[in-house]
């Protein structure tokens, strides 16, 4: 994926946008709602929307259910943040 989002960037000129990380969350939240229906009539835990995995991760760190799904979005929005940014940073310094 990181090698066909470099191609896009690079070949095609294509760049990301404010627009484009909107939609992009929206997507993802989309995702999230068609996983959590599909684990209520799957009787199953995809994506560990449910509940946290048995094992200890990183969600141990972002409260308990359903507090670190809304952690993990705001750990989504900081990272595509991040991502963009440092692309503006990479375009203005690197790219002429």
């Amino acid at each position: 994926m990181v090698v066909a989002l470099i191609y896009l960037i690079i070949v095609h000129k294509m760049e990301p946008s404010i627009v484009g990380l909107k939609k992009s969350f929206i997507g993802l939240n989309l995702f999230l709602i068609i996983s959590f229906i599909a684990n209520i009539f799957l009787d199953a835990n995809y994506f560990w929307i449910m509940d946290k995995p048995l094992t200890g991760s990183l969600l141990d760190y972002m409260g308990p259910w359903p507090w670190y799904i809304l952690t993990a979005q705001f750990v989504a929005l900081a990272h595509f943040g991040l991502a963009y940014i440092v692309f503006i940073l990479i375009k203005k310094y690197f790219i002429k």
